[in-house]
């Protein structure tokens, strides 16, 4: 095999591990996190609320969902 071909198979090599780890750094990116986002309803995944936060209604937090509320938010 000459220098050539293995020089192109090692740069593809890496090119395709580097996009291989961008695709599974942003596909596992936190999509549920939320700041101050349900005013009512139900909350399936992590929301933070810091500051004031108005309800617009019934609030329910699912099962295997988590609220947290930052001191001093009213």
């Amino acid at each position: 095999m000459s220098v050539n071909v293995q020089k192109r198979k090692s740069i593809g090599l890496v090119s395709l591990f580097l996009v291989s780890l961008f695709v599974t750094m942003v596909s596992t990116t936190p999509s549920a996190m939320a700041v101050n986002e349900t005013s009512s309803g139900t909350i399936t995944g992590t929301e933070t609320w810091t500051g004031v936060m108005n309800m617009d209604g019934d609030l329910l937090v699912a099962g295997g969902a988590e609220l947290i509320i930052n001191a001093g938010t009213t």
